[in-house]
């Protein structure tokens, strides 16, 4: 009862006081990398409904559903809370959230004189204003290279959730899904599984496209030479790259 209501009492404050509270799994995402395709798998696997932001008793754990802002630090650094984690090709993350900005005419943190400036812009001008965001694709992808190598933290990448009409593979989509009903206490048939995946793509709340590697219409050679400068470490460690010679 009173870890009940702690749970509830979390949802009044900010997330930086979440660490605070005896969650049992935190499960957080990149924006632009994939939320509410995370999010639409555990609200198939479960049965339930699932809203980003907010805990749930799911099979006696209390389970986090969030975003990997800065103010998750704390969560993140608590050894007593299992870390799921939803990470994308940092390129394909970066296209969405320009397309993202274009349509909602805001972002995280933005002001209005900063969305104005923004959208004013040409797209290849977008792309290099995004690259030196200082909550952006840089951030992230330094942050989930880091993650990778921590105890208690399991790494799901977008390409393997979307399954094969995102450009993915059925095999590694119905494999994530099992990996992620077993986090979340859940033994699924292999129809089951089937049955899920058959339901993932497409109609969520921000779905535009959900391809794997549409980044490469829109990079020119500067963007890709200024990427590999930045981040090309990164695609390495996140799996993404071999080396610099894409």
């Amino acid at each position: 009862m009173i870890k009940r209501v702690l749970i509830f009492l979390s949802s009044l404050f900010l997330t930086s006081c979440y660490a605070n509270f005896p969650f049992d799994v935190a499960v957080l995402t990149v924006p632009k990398s994939g939320t509410f395709l995370l999010e639409k798998a555990v609200r198939l696997i479960t049965k339930q409904e699932i809203k980003w932001g907010k805990t749930y008793l799911i099979n006696g754990k209390y389970v986090l559903f969030n975003h990997l802002w800065p103010q998750m630090d704390a969560v993140i650094s608590n050894p007593n809370i299992s870390k799921v984690i939803l990470f994308r090709d940092p390129r394909d993350a970066l296209i969405s959230q320009m397309f993202a900005i274009q349509k909602a005419k805001k972002w995280i943190d933005s002001t209005e004189n900063q969305i104005d400036t923004f959208l004013s812009m040409l797209e290849h001008k977008k792309i290099d204003f995004l690259m030196d965001m200082p909550l952006g694709i840089f951030y992230y992808s330094k942050l989930c290279s880091e993650l990778l190598d921590r105890s208690q933290v399991v790494a799901f990448r977008f390409e393997d959730l979307v399954g094969v009409e995102g450009g993915g593979c059925q095999l590694q989509q119905e494999e994530a899904l099992k990996k992620l009903a077993l986090i979340l206490g859940y033994t699924l048939s292999a129809n089951e599984i089937t049955n899920i995946a058959s339901q993932l793509f497409g109609n969520t709340v921000t779905f535009r496209k959900g391809q794997i590697g549409d980044w490469k219409q829109y990079f020119s050679d500067e963007h890709k030479s200024l990427f590999k400068e930045k981040m090309g470490e990164y695609l390495i460690k996140l799996g993404y790259e071999k080396d610099d010679q894409w």
